[in-house]
C-alpha cells in the first residue's frame, strides 16, 4: 500500500537520524515493556500508540 503525505519531506543528516532512531526505538521498547512480550502487535493498536508516541513535528 503506498504511503502518501501532505507535507515536504526532508533528509535527516546522520547524526540526526541518530538521535530521533534512538528516541524513537527508546518508546518502541517502553511500549513493549508496557503490554509484555507475548502481546501480538500485529493484531493491536500498539502501532497506532507508536506512532501517537513518536511523531515528531
Amino acid at each position: 500500500m503506498p504511503i502518501s503525505v501532505n507535507t515536504e519531506l526532508i533528509a535527516f543528516p546522520q547524526r540526526e537520524f541518530a538521535q530521533v532512531a534512538y528516541r524513537v526505538m527508546g518508546e518502541v521498547f517502553a511500549l513493549h515493556r508496557e503490554l509484555g512480550h507475548l502481546f501480538d502487535e500485529r493484531v493491536s493498536i500498539a502501532g497506532r500508540d507508536t506512532t501517537q508516541t513518536c511523531c515528531i513535528v
